[in-house]
């Protein structure tokens, strides 16, 4: 059943319901389904500005979204950014993510940053029933190393000579207390970000330090027109001499990264005076 201001559209409307169908359960080729008027032209660089603007109203860290950004801009927008999304194959997304981002020196963490990108903006666009499908079901990026047992029998090894060497080379470099905030697994950004409420004094046996701050970069942004084609700027120029700039970068003190980073971390007393000097 379907319904429809006119008898002909109601009918149209069933038969192509009815084609769908077929098509889902393999009875028919999707080359049978008449394109949508509204999506014959829906670019790939359409998909992914909608998707990265959509994260944008997540809230998401701004080095989240600035990764994202270049990602899309760098390598996403130059390959298939003026392509519409229903001539994309199987075969050249999957050449793309396994042969081509590899030739160009990216390594396994960012090629996976532009899988995500790509097969997320696609994902939503079904989830909003703009297209039926896509092809990128059944490709998978690289996996990350994995660690051997000659990785981790090495790592043993070496951990043995940190407090031994890496200490006394940090303290005489006057590096000691982020050296050490460092090995107690804190984020450089939250080591930056700490003020003088970070040190807690519950008394001997008791010190901690808050981690409840991190230092983050915020950076200007583009006001001009980006190429979906090409993933450039019309101005040309880069974010800090774009004429209609946004804002400016600069150095934030905001909260940690997740609501799980937030914690207190309990020290021995030495530790304590040491941060306690380098405080003051």
């Amino acid at each position: 059943m379907a319904q429809a201001r006119t008898e002909r559209d109601a009918i149209e409307k069933r038969d192509r319901k009815v084609l769908i169908a077929r098509v889902e359960y393999g009875l028919e080729s999707p080359d049978k389904i008449p394109v949508d008027p509204r999506i014959a032209r829906l670019t790939v660089g359409d998909c992914l500005t909608d998707w990265l603007d959509e994260r944008k109203r997540e809230n998401l860290a701004p080095n989240t979204i600035h990764m994202y950004d270049a990602r899309i801009r760098n390598h996403l927008l130059p390959a298939f950014g003026d392509r519409p999304v229903r001539t994309l194959t199987y075969a050249e997304i999957k050449r793309f993510i396994n042969i081509d981002l590899p030739a160009k020196g990216l390594g396994g963490d960012s090629i996976r940053q532009v899988f995500i990108c790509l097969k997320s903006a696609l994902d939503y666009c079904q989830r909003d029933g703009i297209i039926l499908g896509h092809p990128m079901v059944g490709i998978k990026p690289p996996a990350k190393k994995k660690k051997t047992k000659e990785d981790a029998k090495n790592i043993r090894k070496a951990s043995k000579f940190l407090g031994k060497y890496l200490i006394p080379a940090a303290k005489a470099a006057d590096q000691e207390a982020r050296w050490f905030l460092g090995m107690l697994g804190m984020r450089q950004g939250e080591v930056h970000g700490m003020t003088d409420k970070s040190l807690k004094n519950g008394g001997p046996g008791n010190r901690r330090i808050v981690v409840d701050k991190q230092i983050q970069r915020i950076s200007a942004e583009h006001g001009c027109e980006l190429s979906h084609a090409t993933g450039r700027w019309s101005c040309g120029r880069t974010t800090s001499n774009c004429p209609q700039r946004i804002g400016e970068t600069r150095w934030e003190l905001t909260a940690t990264k997740s609501d799980s980073g937030e914690r207190e971390i309990v020290i021995p007393e030495d530790a304590w005076k040491m941060l306690v000097a380098h405080r003051k």
